[in-house]
């Protein structure tokens, strides 16, 4: 199914899915397969497309590191000079309200919804359903 995200949404959902307490890292929830598969398709579209968008934004901090208008701290923060912060929130969000057209596997409404009756988070909730049919 062609899905439109954007960059924002995809990392919310690779975070989601990524956390140690997701349902697809509960050994306990039994996922059928046909479900098991559509997330893991997902997630490798997700992944790839996320990786672009880090990049988006590793490349604003490096220009405004090399203006000299930020530094990057021992911890990996990026510290801006307090009168570029406006522009540099500026290029960040409008990276992140990127749109993305993507293939997903959809998950039948069925199997989401045999998911969403097990005690799942409200995050996981929206993941399944933007992956439903």
């Amino acid at each position: 199914m062609k899905k439109t995200l954007k960059n924002y949404e995809i990392e919310t959902i690779i975070t989601t899915l990524n956390d140690k307490n997701s349902f697809k890292n509960n050994i306990t929830l039994k996922l059928p397969q046909d479900v098991r598969q559509a997330i893991r398709v997902n997630m490798k579209t997700l992944s790839d497309r996320l990786s672009i968008y880090e990049e988006g934004r590793r490349d604003i901090i490096t220009e405004f590191v090399n203006d000299g208008h930020a530094t990057i701290k021992e911890n990996g923060s990026v510290d801006v000079e307090k009168d570029f912060v406006p522009q540099f929130v500026q290029q960040i969000n409008e990276l992140a309200m990127v749109e993305n057209e993507l293939e997903l596997e959809s998950i039948s409404d069925e199997s989401a919804n045999k998911i969403m009756s097990g005690d799942i988070s409200m995050a996981e909730e929206d993941v399944l359903i933007m992956f439903k049919e």
